[in-house]
């Protein structure tokens, strides 16, 4: 492992989309960015800041507009991940794990559950402890860590701040021993946990998992009732058999209650009524929105943005030699929509989507008051778009960051 503030690691953590956000030049001034951030980690500071609040669906998020601070806190995010062996989450192979186990054809038994306020309730006493006591930590590591805690979680040691790039890591780290604990319980199956969303699938009947997991959590961690579910898929009479849904991770995923057949179930899967809920919200906000500028080339932008599909770079600049991306959008988000069975992969028949066409469809109808001051054209315009055909056909459509930043001004906080 190299030296965790040099040269080479800042640099390694430069990421797309600094240049507009930090007000700064990757490209002409990359080199003067590299040794302004070298002094100011090996300086040190007494408290990262000043720190910017927001509220965002109903949580408080901070961000640093500093640059230098968020290189830093950056470099020392991914040397705790790498010293710790930390593994972070990722939705699409967890999604894939959970459509295996659901195919299973063995009784099963489903217990899906939710963190409250997962990061502000998380206890922290422990990992700063083994942080600020590790030998292998370099003293430079640790003293950006000690300013980490202190700026942001002062005595008592408890709750990480969102939107803070080192705080996903601390967590996953902080949910260790719950993760292996839970693990360990008779009867469990597969476990699969994305920061605060847990599903369980047993080989028995989930009572006495129902019990133990609240004893598990880290202190004043607690369960949120609204969001627990519990499927059982061991009926083995084919009369009193099923279809049984189940939502996580933004899809939704129905197969048969029956079990003990000898091919695997088949599993659907699709987008969750809660995100179908949600686009539908953003579109009625685009209109509502029109309604007050009657801006229609910004209208016509925010729905292709919500029915169509763009790229968004992660890592790279036009002064780093790398420049991987992700492709994002309403095919993107939910491309493991589809049947399976048999180990074969059916298209997504998109009757969630081919129903949000229709919803966003009597939006533009003559006579409705949300898009009263259409204009015959206009209306046309808006009616070849289709979230459907977005998805089945991956219609890419090409934003500059400023243009994304004002089209989803329209729907912040939904």
């Amino acid at each position: 492992m190299h030296a965790p503030m040099d040269h080479k690691a800042i640099a390694g953590a430069f990421r797309a989309g600094d240049s507009r956000r930090f007000s700064i030049d990757l490209k002409k001034n990359r080199d003067s960015i590299i040794s302004s951030a070298t002094a100011a980690a090996a300086a040190g500071f007494p408290a990262f800041g000043p720190v910017d609040k927001a509220v965002v669906k109903g949580r408080t998020c901070f961000s640093i507009p500093d640059y230098n601070q968020n290189l830093i806190l950056r470099i020392v995010a991914k040397f705790i991940a790498q010293r710790f062996r930390v593994e972070m989450k990722n939705r699409d192979r967890t999604v894939k794990g959970v459509i295996e186990a659901l195919s299973d054809a063995t009784p099963l038994y489903i217990l899906r559950r939710d963190i409250s306020s997962f990061y502000e309730t998380l206890p922290l006493d422990r990992i700063y402890k083994r942080l600020t006591h590790d030998v292998f930590i370099p003293t430079i590591v640790r003293q950006h860590l000690n300013c980490f805690f202190d700026t942001f979680c002062p005595d008592p040691k408890i709750g990480l701040p969102r939107g803070i790039c080192i705080s996903p890591v601390l967590a996953e780290l902080a949910m260790e021993d719950f993760d292996k604990a839970v693990r360990r319980l008779p009867g469990v199956y597969k476990y699969f946990r994305y920061s605060d969303d847990i599903l369980i699938f047993s080989f028995e009947p989930t009572a006495s998992i129902e019990l133990r997991l609240p004893t598990l959590l880290p202190s004043g961690m607690a369960f949120n009732p609204a969001k627990s579910t519990q499927l059982s898929l061991a009926c083995d009479k084919k009369s009193h058999e099923q279809i049984v849904s189940i939502e996580y991770l933004g899809y939704s995923y129905r197969t048969s209650n029956l079990c003990g057949g000898k091919e695997p179930r088949r599993v659907t899967v699709g987008i969750s009524d809660r995100k179908i809920g949600k686009l539908k919200t953003k579109i009625f906000c685009c209109f509502k929105q029109f309604q007050k500028d009657a801006d229609f080339p910004l209208l016509y932008d925010r729905l292709r943005f919500l029915s169509g599909n763009y790229i968004v770079y992660r890592h790279g600049v036009g002064a780093v030699k790398s420049s991987k991306f992700v492709k994002s959008g309403i095919h993107y988000n939910y491309k493991l929509c589809g049947m399976y069975a048999r180990g074969e992969i059916k298209p997504h028949p998109g009757n969630d989507l081919k129903s949000l066409d229709g919803f966003y469809q009597s939006l533009i109808r003559p006579g409705v008051a949300l898009s009263a001051h259409l204009n015959p054209v206009q209306r046309q315009q808006l009616k070849a778009l289709s979230f459907f055909k977005g998805f089945e056909l991956k219609l890419m459509t090409r934003f500059h960051a400023n243009q994304v930043t004002e089209i989803k001004r329209a729907w912040r906080n939904v």
